[in-house]
């Protein structure tokens, strides 16, 4: 027996029980009966508008990865953010994506460390990819949105998002003494 065979078995058995959970918990004809009413270009448009941003956050951990003179080959950059998109659609959702693409990347050819640290450092720029969409897009908003609370809602929230990154980018002034404490060594 092979050392394979108890992990291959219990991946099926997962596998099967999810695929019974799932014929269980979703209405199959009311999902079709509104899926086929879709024109084939939304059909077509939004698998291979996935597709493209799973490449473009490959090519931006790869670039991360280099950024930080560690190497990584794109394929298997690629493999972890298609893993990390697998797993981040359990409930455990982007937490779990991201300890699944940490670990594959360090199964890769980079150290836990680095592997935790190429992950935060894609998180940062995906936080300012959106901030640099929606701060432009919040003019936008302002003249059609007449609702004074959803207003300051979304003002806060863009405040707050600005924010956040200001304190991220200010923790590279924090003393020596307090950075003996790391997450990953």
């Amino acid at each position: 027996m092979s050392n394979r065979l108890p992990i291959t078995l219990l991946q099926a058995a997962l596998t099967i029980g999810l695929a019974w959970l799932l014929y269980r918990s979703v209405d199959i004809e009311a999902a079709w009966r509104i899926g086929s009413g879709l024109p084939w270009s939304t059909v077509v448009a939004l698998p291979t508008l996935i597709l493209l941003q799973i490449a473009l956050v490959a090519v931006r951990v790869k670039l991360v990865v280099s950024a930080m003179n560690r190497h990584c080959t794109l394929l298997s950059v690629l493999r972890s953010v298609l893993i990390g998109a697998f797993v981040g659609q359990t409930p455990l959702t982007m937490v779990g994506g991201d300890l699944a693409r940490i670990w594959s990347l360090s199964r890769a050819s980079l150290s836990l460390r680095d592997s935790a640290s190429a992950v935060a450092l894609d998180r940062v720029l995906g936080l300012v990819s959106l901030l640099a969409m929606v701060i432009p897009a919040n003019f936008w908003l302002w003249s059609r949105v007449d609702d004074v609370w959803l207003r300051q809602g979304v003002l806060i929230c863009t405040l707050g998002a600005i924010g956040g990154l200001v304190l991220l980018l200010l923790l590279r002034f924090v003393p020596t003494a307090a950075r003996q404490f790391r997450l990953v060594r």
